[in-house]
């Protein structure tokens, strides 16, 4: 078998030691300050808003909406709504049919769009199927032992349509 070649690397020169541990010490001392004005920044704002410092760690982390607003002011809908109710429904007086009929194909498909899809859970499914069985099992047994009849039944997915006779 034939030995690993080791990677040889040249050492480090006084100098370049000293240069590397400059930088490091650098940026440690960069990053210590950032953190520490950070902290204190936190601790101002929380302070003055009156949150807690987690709160407010999280807003300015995570990019918050009630603190990093992109475009205008932080509104709720239904009071955006009844503060400008007059100006909104005089601009939507002066669209023509098809501009409305527009807007309102696009907010079905944003509606659409936004819908989550419901699955079905597989062993809730399988566990409604076993017992709906199981029951109409024994209404079966006894329809058929009061009335002295012997039969079948079929399950279908689907409807009554999907059904279709026997070919002969």
């Amino acid at each position: 078998t034939m030995k690993k070649a080791q990677r040889v690397c040249p050492k480090l020169t006084t100098f370049q030691k000293a240069t590397h541990r400059e930088k490091f010490m650098s940026l440690t001392t960069d990053v210590n300050d950032t953190r520490d004005a950070y902290l204190q920044e936190v601790q101002s704002l929380a302070k003055k808003h009156g949150q807690s410092e987690r709160w407010t760690h999280c807003q300015l982390f995570l990019g918050g909406s009630a603190l990093h607003l992109s475009k205008g002011d932080c509104w709720k809908l239904t009071d955006f709504i009844s503060a400008h109710k007059e100006t909104l429904q005089h601009d939507y007086s002066k669209l023509t049919a098809a501009q409305k009929n527009g807007y309102a194909v696009k907010l079905i498909k944003m509606h659409a769009e936004k819908q989550r899809v419901v699955r079905d859970n597989p062993k809730g499914v399988h566990r409604n199927t076993t017992m709906s069985f199981a029951a109409m099992d024994q209404e079966w047994t006894v329809l058929c032992s009061r009335l002295g009849i012997e039969g079948f039944y079929i399950a279908v997915r689907g409807g009554i349509e999907d059904l279709s006779g026997p070919k002969l």
